[in-house]
């Protein structure tokens, strides 16, 4: 699928940053890939004042139809995340942004998303994570989906790589809430000729989407995995916790016609 919408992010966020370029986010990627630990041996007591991370919706036209939209598509939802400076140097840092694009006579939906350049990526993380909730809450609740397999395969993640400057947090947060490479499907399929949607741990799959038409690094939500990350409340907020209980309720009822219609 054309990106004209990554295209949006990297002219925006060079704008919008005056930072130089630094490598948090390889330091971020380094220390999901090896699981490293650094300790801090403090010298002196020093008081600092508390991080915020917050969520705001994009300003009108942050997504331009003209520029940023592909013919058909629509922008549902455009939301940014910032941070407090805990020098207070400036009012706020802008950590990352996203948007939730319809894609033309389709119920498949995109969720966009892209970093800045921030030298704090454990914020960034926080951020990033914030936004990834609050577009895939958003395509959840419109959806009247009545079980779990169509409520979440019309929902891909586009995230760039995890070695990207501009997307390592925003692809690390997919990870965090249980969702994985469209690459890995495609070679579960491949492994088998026959793939059981509805089994735990098994991959949910749109008959929407074809292969060579997505970007195998884009992510999609894996059912079993996904429940178990936010059920683990890492990173918990508000929004979170009204995805677990959708998917919960949403599972709860479609066993409930499974049982009923066994019945009949």
């Amino acid at each position: 699928m054309p990106s004209k919408w990554t295209s949006l992010f990297i002219i925006f966020i060079s704008i919008a940053t005056l930072l130089p370029k630094s490598s948090s986010a390889f330091q971020l990627y380094n220390r999901w890939s090896h699981k490293s630990t650094v300790t801090v041996i403090p010298t002196f007591s020093v008081s600092l004042p508390a991080v915020k991370v917050w969520l705001e919706e994009a300003e009108e036209g942050f997504v331009d139809e003209d520029e940023n939209l592909m013919t058909g598509e629509i922008c549902l939802r455009a939301v940014k995340a910032y941070a407090s400076d805990p020098d207070a140097s400036a009012d706020q840092r802008f950590l990352c942004a996203g948007a939730l694009v319809q894609r033309p006579n389709s119920n498949i939906c995109d969720v966009w998303m892209a970093d800045s350049f921030l030298d704090d990526a454990n914020t960034q993380l926080q951020g990033a994570v914030l936004v990834l909730d609050d577009l895939f809450g958003f395509h959840l609740k419109r959806s009247n989906a009545n079980d779990l397999e169509n409520l979440v395969s019309n929902c891909i993640v586009q995230c760039g790589r995890p070695e990207s400057d501009y997307h390592c947090a925003s692809y690390m947060s997919a990870q965090l809430r249980g969702f994985r490479p469209l690459k890995d499907l495609w070679t579960l399929m491949d492994d088998s000729e026959i793939v059981d949607l509805g089994c735990e741990g098994s991959y949910n799959y749109s008959n929407g989407l074809r292969e060579k038409d997505e970007d195998p690094d884009s992510m999609i939500f894996d059912v079993h995995n996904g429940l178990e990350k936010y059920n683990s409340a890492d990173l918990s907020s508000h929004e979170s916790l009204s995805i677990m209980n959708i998917l919960q309720r949403t599972r709860a009822s479609a066993r409930m016609d499974q049982i009923e219609s066994v019945l009949e």
